[in-house]
């Protein structure tokens, strides 16, 4: 239903919008990136950020869905890579580069992307991806989330660039040093937005997963971990 409403109203900018925010939503669980997917759901948004490649908002929020429907997914990621998804997140990444918001989800979709994923780190290389971080560093250096998610990234394809000059060990401690940033990202920040710290218990199923700020923003009727049904969410102070 998402999808065919972004098809069929390509010129309605801000359902456009509102239907990434529910994608972002629903991808973060493997069943709903792979039925995203089949219905042409990466398709229609790399569609719509080329369509607005002068607006600020889709860019941002077009990032932040690729995201969640890249995680762990190399089906998708292999998607967004052959139809010029790489491409499209540098541009905006070029384009504003002054935007905290585009540069944050821009550079965390491609590393994201680029994770244990040799053909898109070779891509972004490519498309000049390197330099890109290295503006969003330079551009940013009060910003923890840029400088994370650009650092990681720059890190990852410079590894990959030059895998044949470097030992055993160093190639063990930068895998290992990305793995440890996933599992604390994993258990301390909300499933959806990934930015916020979990504070919000689901029950009865009690998995606390979700942030206050994507409570209030979208509807749970069924717990992202389990699908169990939702019956109170309280919040929580750890």
């Amino acid at each position: 239903m998402i999808i065919n409403a972004m098809n069929t109203h390509p010129d309605k900018k801000e359902m456009q919008k509102l239907a990434f925010a529910a994608l972002r939503a629903l991808a973060i669980n493997r069943e709903n990136q792979e039925e995203i997917s089949k219905s042409g759901g990466v398709e229609a948004i790399l569609q719509t950020m080329k369509k607005y490649n002068t607006c600020v908002d889709v860019q941002e929020e077009a990032c932040a869905s690729l995201v969640n429907l890249s995680v762990d997914n190399d089906a998708n990621k292999l998607i967004i890579e052959n139809s010029g998804g790489i491409n499209l997140i540098l541009s905006a990444l070029r384009n504003y580069s002054k935007m905290e918001r585009v540069q944050e989800e821009g550079c965390r979709a491609l590393w994201t992307l680029s994770y244990k994923n040799n053909a898109s780190k070779s891509a972004v290389a490519k498309a000049g991806g390197i330099e890109v971080f290295e503006n969003a560093i330079s551009n940013h250096p009060h910003n923890e989330q840029i400088q994370k998610y650009a650092r990681y990234a720059k890190k990852g394809i410079k590894k990959k660039n030059s895998i044949s000059q470097k030992n055993d060990s160093a190639r063990f401690s930068l895998t290992k040093e990305v793995e440890a940033y996933f599992e604390l990202e994993a258990t301390l920040f909300c499933v959806v937005c990934r930015e916020n710290k979990k504070d919000s218990l689901l029950l009865p199923c009690r998995h606390l997963c979700l942030c206050s700020n994507c409570v209030k923003s979208y509807s749970f009727p069924d717990c992202p971990v389990c699908r169990q049904k939702v019956q109170k969410i309280i919040e929580v102070y750890l």
